[in-house]
């Protein structure tokens, strides 16, 4: 097929094929939209749960569940706990509140953030925070504080809309 290619590559027939096939490339691309399609695990108001966020979710829910129950969480008890759609539930919830804070046009200052920051025990050595020990945690979970500072940030904004919600409920 090569040596055919090569002995006609003057004729017209086979820059024809070439350029189709150029064209083919140019409009419909080398996987786009297929890559874009795998890295979205839901959509939610236009907004994309990307594959990354899911799995950063799923791992922390698996943490959580192997400190509540240790040695004795195997497969079947995460299949029986439903993991999987506890995260995408927990993305979906986080991303429709964010959504509507949005629209509130609720806002987190950065000191709101710092302090909430300083004041999370896990970062705190003898009471007072600890910024080596804040380095070393995030690094530890793969996260870089300007992404911790904005997920810090999504969580009081989320925490600020509950609160008002919940305010004003009135039970009888």
């Amino acid at each position: 097929m090569l040596n055919v290619m090569r002995k006609q590559a003057g004729s017209w027939m086979i820059k024809v094929i070439l350029f189709a096939i150029v064209i083919v490339f140019v409009f419909w691309g080398v996987g786009s939209f297929r890559s874009q399609e795998a890295n979205k695990v839901a959509v939610v108001n236009d907004e994309i749960i990307s594959v990354a966020e899911y799995r950063r979710t799923y791992n922390n829910l698996l943490d959580q569940y192997r400190q509540r129950f240790g040695s004795s969480l195997n497969d079947g008890m995460i299949e029986m706990l439903n993991v999987k759609k506890q995260a995408l539930d927990q993305l979906i919830d986080r991303a429709i509140l964010l959504q509507e804070a949005e629209k509130l046009d609720f806002q987190v200052s950065d000191v709101e953030v710092a302090e909430s920051i300083r004041n999370t025990p896990i970062f705190q050595n003898n009471g007072a925070f600890d910024n080596r020990r804040y380095q070393s945690i995030l690094a530890q979970v793969r996260l870089t504080p300007e992404e911790f500072e904005a997920e810090q940030r999504n969580v009081l904004i989320g925490e600020k809309l509950t609160r008002i919600v919940l305010g004003a409920a009135k039970v009888s």
